[in-house]
């Protein structure tokens, strides 16, 4: 497209020196005294010594309402400023061009910074999902400890087992206050009858036996003591069994709840669960981060896109002046302006055209890129970028009314290009070679926005002036043109490129990672960069590779290093017109 437009940048100054020898010669032709037209013919040739082409065509446009010379000098002044406007726009439809790439390149970082979001996604959610084995372990040992609702824990457990020992321990010392009390009884009742016993023995006939008497009497009085003691000291010992069993149990649980609490202390303070929660939360902030540069890029799509609509509608505004301009000069006086018209409108279609195309196919690439990526990563951003999928139809209506209007006037054109002396055949060759190629655009375009059927009648309607265009010969069917019909995509023009003097025009792209501070952005962008070194190098070969090469190996010597600033060298400064 650049190229086309550089060859159109030529055309329109050979038009214009045609137009100013027109010019001089209507001059000559008209009375030399007519001071209207001299002083038109020197606004002229003042005006095409202007490099500011806007004031050139304005200066000629004072000189023709000022002195309206009439005749063939107005006719030519108006061909001279005709051309001076469409050059205009086509230098400016060749910078609006430019832009372009630089949109390209902000949603190519938009999906590179998603990929890496994504990737940083899965890695968190991968540390997630280790982190929440180790919370359930944690909650599986703290419902261990406490309990549900359904079932007692440990700890409830244990105290139930302790209350258990107390009761127990309880009943014992019941039991054993009853044995103390009986066996006291019995103690004493033994004392009494040993007293009544040895006071028998100092005595001698019915008096001692009286005496053995109430001693043997006095202890059978006790006999349900000695069973009831028995029975209390039985149940002391049982009760002494289920104190032991119930303290071993105790001493069991207790156990376990301590292992469980060391497991449970040791996994929330374990060193891993720590870096897990440190990692999860670094990449929570490295992703806030990327948010904020995808919605800065998006802001900066959203920007840049209007500046280009901005300055197509600038472009399409020259179009229109010159074609105006061109319907001022005279049909019968120059079919020069009548072909120009027909070019002049096509160029309009075709710009219009690529405006339109590339923001479908942008919105398109924006879609697909969102509906790829997490919800959480592009919330907003279509709203951010304000480009849809779908083709504004009354924009492609005005585009499709271009393209006729186009049309018709290369028709309109043929018969005036074979009037042209001496080179009438080839004019009308180069005519019927730019009403095709506006063609095939308006077919392209119909086929981008899913029209079908009028893209079939557009290619019908190119086959047929293709045959018309055979009787021109090789001018006609080895033309460049013919060959991108023919190769489509496939087609590399062959046309001259100074490719010294483009790579100075993007030489400071290359060179704008420098300036940026922050290391994963300059990593970002010369991975950019070097990817559209190579797309260069494929289409202009060994020179532009030559030219590149000191600013490819910078690069990749800084990412080698990390991107860490060269010892001694200033941070965040950089000449940029520096290799």
């Amino acid at each position: 497209m650049q190229q086309r437009n550089l060859k159109s940048f030529y055309i329109c100054h050979l038009l214009i020196i045609c137009s100013v020898v027109a010019l001089v010669a209507a001059g000559c032709r008209d009375n030399p005294q007519d001071r209207a037209v001299k002083e038109v013919r020197e606004q002229v040739r003042s005006a095409l010594a202007e490099t500011d082409k806007a004031a050139a065509s304005q200066q000629i446009q004072s000189a023709l309402a000022a002195h309206r010379p009439g005749g063939l000098t107005q006719d030519s002044a108006n061909l001279v400023a005709a051309n001076l406007t469409l050059n205009q726009g086509l230098s400016l439809q060749a910078e609006r061009t430019r832009m372009v790439r630089p949109i390209q390149r902000t949603v190519d970082a938009i999906s590179g910074q998603l990929n890496r979001s994504q990737k940083l996604l899965l890695e968190q959610e991968r540390t997630a999902g280790i982190l929440a084995i180790q919370d359930s372990e944690i909650e599986e040992f703290r419902l261990l400890l406490a309990g549900t609702e359904d079932a007692s824990g440990l700890e409830a457990r244990l105290e139930q087992a302790r209350q258990h020992v107390n009761d127990l321990q309880s009943q014992r010392n019941t039991l054993a206050g009853e044995f103390d009390e009986i066996q006291t009884v019995i103690d004493d009742t033994q004392a009494r009858s040993e007293e009544l016993l040895r006071q028998a023995d100092l005595q001698e006939g019915q008096d001692k036996f009286e005496l053995q008497k109430q001693a043997y009497e006095l202890l059978l009085e006790r006999k349900d003591d000695h069973v009831q003691l028995q029975d209390v000291e039985n149940q002391i010992r049982v009760l002494d069994d289920r104190i032991a069993l119930a303290e071993s149990r105790v001493e069991t649980l207790a156990d376990h709840v301590r292992h469980a609490e060391d497991e449970l202390e040791a996994l929330v303070t374990a060193e891993s669960r720590q870096l897990l929660n440190t990692q999860i939360a670094e990449i929570d902030e490295t992703l806030a981060g990327h948010r904020n540069r995808i919605n800065t890029y998006a802001e900066t799509v959203a920007a840049e896109l209007e500046a280009y609509r901005e300055m197509g509608r600038e472009v399409l505004a020259f179009f229109d002046q010159a074609a105006d301009k061109y319907r001022q000069v005279r049909p019968a006086g120059s079919p020069i302006a009548a072909i120009r018209l027909a070019d002049t409108l096509a160029y309009a279609a075709r710009a219009f055209e690529e405006q339109v195309r590339f923001e479908h196919t942008l919105g398109l690439r924006l879609a697909d890129i969102i509906d790829k990526a997490d919800e959480s990563l592009v919330d907003g951003l279509r709203q951010r970028v304000a480009l849809g999928t779908d083709v504004d139809q009354q924009q492609l209506a005005s585009i499709i009314d271009l393209f006729e209007q186009a049309d018709q006037a290369y028709e309109a054109a043929m018969s005036q290009a074979r009037r042209l002396a001496d080179r009438g055949s080839e004019a009308a060759a180069d005519v019927l070679l730019n009403r095709l190629l506006s063609l095939y655009h308006k077919m392209r375009l119909a086929d981008a926005v899913g029209q079908y059927d009028l893209a079939s009648e557009i290619h019908n309607r190119i086959d047929q002036l293709r045959e018309e265009g055979a009787p021109f010969g090789d001018r006609f069917t080895r033309s460049e043109v013919v060959r991108l019909i023919d190769q489509g995509l496939d087609f590399a023009p062959a046309l001259p490129v100074n490719v010294e003097l483009y790579f100075e025009g993007i030489r400071q792209e290359f060179t704008a990672w420098r300036q940026l501070q922050d290391p994963d952005q300059q990593a970002e962008a010369v991975e950019q960069n070097l990817a559209q070194m190579d797309e260069l190098v494929d289409t202009y070969g060994e020179q532009m590779e030559e030219l590149l090469a000191p600013l490819r190996r910078e690069m990749l010597e800084a990412r080698q290093r990390g991107f860490e600033p060269q010892p001694g060298a200033p941070v965040g400064v950089a000449d940029p017109n520096a290799l």
